[in-house]
């Protein structure tokens, strides 16, 4: 919006975007779509919004870390709501030149393999590998997976620091990746002015960062435990 774009935004609730940006509302839009999976659930967003626009962001579909019964509810939102998107823009606004998709790191990374020795650079070319059957219960199982990695871990904490062996490995620890969301907007403008950025795919991290990182960052905040 600094660089005096007009945006229309799509949500379920807009009230709060349009407090945030007090400031920007004549750049502002917000359209209602209820149910992102329902059938042309888009069109009517697109059909009213004013011509020409010329590009469409796609960002991350809804993640919950509540237990669910089946990954359908992740896997809907995610596959359906960008159908549906993709074909209100097809049936619905000609002048649009690119759609821009943003995605998390969970497209990219194998999570079956996260320790690797040497260890792993990842790039554009790579894709996490879970895919058909296994998707459709991928949350499920990684929820257990997760409680399972969390019990072994702290099982071998417990071993580290308190059996008399010495050989006892450390615990394992997660992939902890971050990228500053100013970083992230400015990737997004570029994606939509850069001519060679069509057709292209980009994987935005800035580093990885450890307990001890988040640790530090609370201890510099809260200096009592209170």
């Amino acid at each position: 919006m600094a660089r005096r774009a007009l945006l229309t935004g799509n949500t379920r609730k807009g009230d709060k975007i349009l407090r945030d940006f007090a400031a920007q509302q004549s750049q502002v839009a917000i359209t209602i779509v209820p149910d992102i999976v329902a059938p042309e659930a888009y069109h009517a967003a697109i059909q009213g919004t004013p011509p020409p626009f010329d590009t469409v962001y796609n960002t991350a579909s809804p993640f919950t870390y509540r237990n669910v019964g089946s990954n359908l509810q992740f896997l809907e939102p995610a596959i359906k709501g960008t159908l549906n998107l993709l074909k209100a823009v097809k049936d619905n606004a000609p002048n649009v030149k690119r759609v821009i998709w943003t995605g998390s790191c969970a497209s990219v990374i194998d999570y079956d393999n996260l320790v690797s020795d040497p260890p792993r650079l990842y790039t554009e070319a790579d894709w996490n590998r879970l895919h058909g059957k296994g998707s459709a219960r991928g949350s499920v199982d990684s929820l257990q997976s997760y409680i399972s990695d969390l019990d072994e871990s702290n099982s071998r904490l417990w071993k580290l620091c308190f059996s008399s062996t010495k050989d006892a490995s450390m615990p394992y620890i997660p992939v902890h990746t971050c990228v500053d969301v100013r970083d992230l907007a400015d990737a997004q403008f570029r994606a939509m002015i850069v001519p060679e950025a069509g057709n292209q795919r980009f994987v935005l991290c800035a580093r990885q960062y450890s307990f001890q990182d988040i640790c530090d960052i609370l201890r510099s905040h809260f200096t009592s435990p209170n």
